[in-house]
């Protein structure tokens, strides 16, 4: 299976802007769209808006996320009934 087939909307949270680039335009030449922020805060605000297949946290915002899962867990479950169907 290959990554285009499994999302055709990529949220990649990533705070060093030199990765964050290099990273985005890798996962766009595999085929999805790529959404990039740079902080938890930023994701949170687009997860909020629009839907997403995958949530990419890298490395250096892992500890942001667990930090914010919470606010991920709570933005997930409203993302899953109004965006997915479910």
């Amino acid at each position: 299976m290959t990554l285009r087939e499994i999302a055709h909307r990529l949220l990649l949270v990533e705070n060093d802007p030199a990765v964050r680039e290099m990273m985005t335009a890798a996962l766009k030449s595999k085929g999805p769209r790529v959404v990039a922020a740079p902080s938890v805060t930023e994701a949170l605000r687009h997860i909020a808006t629009e839907r997403f297949d995958v949530l990419l946290p890298t490395c250096t915002c892992r500890t942001q996320v667990m930090i914010s899962r919470w606010s991920l867990d709570r933005k997930s479950t409203r993302l899953n009934s109004s965006h997915l169907g479910i």
